[in-house]
């Protein structure tokens, strides 16, 4: 399993364009790994 955190609440968790980009790049990271199954995105 690999957990994703949001972590900007003072703006309610918004995306902008660097989020996506690392989102980008933390899904290829999980995509190469076969040992991970289950992707979970939190927030705070």
């Amino acid at each position: 399993m690999a957990r994703i955190a949001f972590d900007r609440p003072e703006k309610r968790n918004a995306f902008r364009p660097e989020t996506i980009d690392q989102m980008t790049e933390a899904f290829r990271d999980v995509w190469a790994d076969d040992q991970i199954g289950v992707v979970l995105l939190t927030g705070n």
